[in-house]
């Protein structure tokens, strides 16, 4: 490999890096999600039951009633 073809692998490596950082995102789309509609149902729903299972930790729920 010669010095010229070597130094535009590393160039092109800086900028597909650089790419992928997010350079200057001021944040992203998943930082400030609004969760106000989710509340407003939770709220309104009459027929939420509270779960019952509290500390288990198996992977599968319905073991847990067992």
């Amino acid at each position: 490999m010669t010095f010229r073809s070597s130094v535009s692998v590393a160039m092109a490596l800086l900028v597909f890096v650089s790419a992928c950082s997010g350079g200057g995102r001021k944040g992203s789309e998943w930082d400030n999600i609004d969760y106000s509609k989710v509340r407003q149902i939770h709220e309104n729903d009459t027929g939420y039951v509270q779960p019952t299972v509290i500390g288990c930790t198996d992977d599968d729920l319905f073991n847990c009633n067992k």
